[in-house]
């Protein structure tokens, strides 16, 4: 009857008092409304359905830069309210839902709200890009941002929403079951849907593609906690099917709870994970931990870990297709899980079980719960050309491997692989060689050592955590392991049966379409994010020095057209003019770099959703600064009792006039500990002081340090940083001017747990 109702009106244009209480249409425009004091528009009481027909709420203008925007754009406060054919963009917080059972949003665009400038770069990481999701009690992850935030909403419908060039999408907070279906929340620098005390929720059919950041191929990895999804803290009993959830941070990450850690009770339990693509996360396709679940049925493709699964319990799974992972499945202080049925391709590890000598103190959790690495049934799984061994087994007891299928593996079982109680049996191994296989010969095992070779251009090796490059043509390589994948389509397996969910007859097909740039070469983030497609970019893949120059090959990305070059500065390539995409090679001249070129060709749409018209000659860049800093770095433990930098000043500033424990010199300041600085040194209560030296042209700079914990900076022995106090990875900034021969010096204490120190000049 609402609806019929709101038909029957003539639309209206948004009331200046920016309060709707009754139903009503709203005249289509472009509404300019600040959100910084309270919500630009208000919708307040029950049983209310407004039809913005595809009206824009913008919080400010279209150029701003994304960190600048603010606000709220709608807040909802009341029951079974309906939203449709909306648009939002240019606030902190697209749509604010509080306490609003029933609630609705349907057919709507809430792209190009807020997100933060990364200071993380292609060459190294800034530990203060790092999110943090454990609390959520009074609204933390409102400081995030969010295309759309509920709160206390249960019942709640997200249909055919989309969200991309923002920095989280969906956030649930003590939202219960709803429904997330057809929704896309893709090129998100953090989240694209979170789950905080939000259960019995069905999340079907939803793109959510490159919600990440943290991520430099083939020079750093680490995801710094994005993800396409999140759960978090008891968010239990949820349906997640055909969705596709790659190329973030994680795939899925999802972690028990504070609540969990402390007491050993709860968990997000029970959730069933059906049909999804959660492939090419730099981190891991599915971090689930401290949990009971199930994963059925999903593509793992190209991720460090397929499966992160630490301290899961009696979980399933079953039916997946692991493909070119590092580890396909690893799990510490796992207990009885089940791991059948799967399909392992290409993997470095197959399974990875093991446990640690000893638990953290602080945990709770090891204290009321059984923590031991036991009671794995691994059945009828197929591992074909596992490069290392397809089981990495230490410390774990009562491994039972029947009936699964070892093709071409490497090796069965690890060097010196440490187990009890392992039974194998009923299983066939073709292998080349694998010296391994006395220890697993067992009863009705049909062994072959001869007729399958050893694997070939599979991985190439893992320098860390960041894995090389593919051998051979990478986006031919994934897609052979994703031609004929499609669960909402294909005869369900016996073997998942049990564990089927139904597709939504009028779902989508989220999955990323055939000739898709897909793998984690195609993850390139910059100072905004994830890079999207949608306009040309420039972006360096490989480089070599001939003679005293860097010689740097270019890809470039974007819409269909054509490039030319507009202006040099500290660069010459090897061509003026080409097609997009393509490839150019630049051959380097000096340290101040500026490499601008013009395209022309389809329409593009930049990091903040400016959109350019087709056939219009429009800029883009690549630019590289390094000043060469010549570097002395000194060393000294303290005594936190009498030498504490902060309290006791007189007795810190005389040990740093003592002989140093340690002296480096590095070409860069770049420093990240996590655990002693120098060999035989303290990982705790330390400082340092660095001893910079460098030349620079004449003009105004931006001096950058990065510290964990307290930090002073002096540049010509004038303190242009104080920053003396415990903190956690934080970057200070100062605009100064310079030109000829300058010194820098800081000062740095660390305290305990992570440490950081980093200097950069930047124009």
């Amino acid at each position: 009857m609402i609806l019929a109702l709101v038909v029957a009106q003539s639309a209206i244009a948004l009331p200046r008092e920016g309060v709707i209480t009754q139903s009503c249409r709203i005249e289509p425009n472009q509404y300019f409304r600040n959100g910084e004091d309270q919500a630009a528009i208000v919708i307040r009481g029950d049983n209310i359905t407004v039809d913005f027909q595809n009206s824009a709420l913008l919080g400010s203008p279209v150029t701003i830069e994304p960190d600048q925007r603010k606000g709220t754009g709608i807040l909802v406060q009341g029951k079974n309210v309906v939203l449709k054919n909306l648009k939002v963009r240019g606030y902190k917080v697209g749509v604010r839902v509080e306490d609003s059972p029933g609630f609705m949003l349907l057919d709507s665009d809430l792209s190009y709200n807020w997100k933060q400038k990364l200071k993380s770069t292609l060459e190294k990481e800034d530990s203060s890009d790092w999110m943090s999701f454990h609390q959520n009690e009074k609204d933390e992850w409102l400081r995030f941002g969010a295309a759309i935030y509920l709160k206390n909403s249960d019942g709640f419908k997200l249909r055919d929403v989309r969200a991309t060039g923002g920095q989280c999408g969906a956030m649930l907070m003590n939202s219960n079951k709803g429904t997330i279906a057809n929704c896309t929340f893709e090129f998100l620098s953090a989240i694209g849907i979170g789950l905080y005390r939000s259960s019995a929720n069905t999340i079907m059919h939803n793109k959510v593609d490159w919600c990440v950041r943290g991520y430099s191929h083939g020079k750093w990895n680490r995801g710094q906690d994005s993800a396409g999804l999140l759960m978090y803290e008891q968010s239990s009993k949820n349906i997640v099917a055909y969705n596709s959830i790659t190329h973030g941070g994680d795939g899925l990450f999802l972690w028990a709870g504070q609540s969990t850690m402390d007491t050993g009770q709860g968990g997000c339990n029970d959730n069933l994970f059906y049909g999804n693509d959660f492939s090419h996360a730099p981190t891991n396709g599915i971090e689930a931990t401290f949990s009971r679940n199930v994963f059925a049925n999903n593509l793992i493709q190209e991720n460090w870990h397929g499966v992160w699964g630490g301290y899961s319990y009696d979980s399933w799974i079953v039916g997946n297709r692991f493909t070119l992972n590092s580890e396909a499945v690893a799990i510490e202080h796992g207990q009885s899980n089940t791991i059948s049925y799967n399909q392992f391709d290409q993997n470095l590890i197959g399974l990875k079980i093991w446990e640690r000598a000893s638990q953290p103190g602080d945990w709770g959790y090891g204290k009321a719960r059984d923590t031991k690495s036991r009671t794995y049934e691994v059945r009828s799984n197929t591992f074909r050309d596992t490069v290392a061994s397809a089981f990495d087994l230490k410390g774990v007891t009562g491994f039972n491997a029947w009936q699964n299928t070892f093709i071409a593996t490497g090796r069965v079982l690890n060097d010196g692989a440490q187990f009890s109680n392992l039974v194998f049996s009923g299983n066939t191994v073709r292998t080349f060689s694998d010296p391994s296989l006395t220890r697993v010969e067992g009863k009705g095992n049909v062994i072959s050592r001869a007729g399958a070779a050893r694997p070939k251009n599979a991985l190439m090796r893992m320098d860390g955590n960041v894995r090389t490059e593919l051998e051979g043509t990478t986006r031919e390589y994934l897609q052979r392991f994703v031609a004929g994948w499609n669960p909402i389509k294909e005869k369900i397996s016996p073997n998942v049966k049990r564990f089927h969910v139904a597709p939504d007859t009028y779902g989508v097909n989220p999955y990323l379409r055939a000739g898709t740039l897909r793998g984690r070469r195609y993850i390139l983030v910059d100072e905004w994010g994830p890079y999207d497609f949608r306009s040309p970019i420039l972006w360096p893949r490989s480089e070599k020095v001939v003679g005293r120059q860097k010689q740097v090959e270019f890809e470039l990305l974007g819409p269909y057209g054509q490039w030319r070059v507009k202006s040099l500065r500290g660069a010459r390539l090897s061509k003026a003019n080409g097609r997009v995409p393509g490839t150019i090679e630049a051959v380097l001249t000096g340290s101040d770099i500026e490499i601008e070129l013009e395209f022309k060709g389809a329409q593009t749409v930049d990091y903040r959703g400016v959109i350019t018209a087709p056939e219009v000659w429009r800029p883009f860049s690549w630019r590289d600064f390094q000043v060469a800093v010549d570097w002395n770095v000194y060393f000294w433990p303290y005594n936190p009792e009498t030498e504490d930098p902060r309290t006791k000043a007189a007795e810190f500033r005389a040990l740093l006039q003592t002989n140093p424990r340690y002296h480096d010199r590095p070409r860069t300041l770049a420093y990240d500990w996590d655990a002693a600085p120098y060999t035989a040194g303290p990982t705790n209560h330390f400082a340092t002081v660095s001893d910079g030296r460098f030349t620079i042209n004449s003009g105004d700079y931006n001096l950058l340090v990065s510290a964990d914990d307290g930090v002073r900076v002096w540049l010509d022995d004038r303190l242009i940083i104080d920053e003396w106090h415990y903190s956690s990875p934080a970057t200070y900034e100062r605009r100064v001017k310079l030109g000829g021969s300058h010194r820098v010096r800081i000062e740095h204490f660390e305290i305990d747990g992570f440490a950081q120190l980093k200097f950069d000049i930047r124009k």
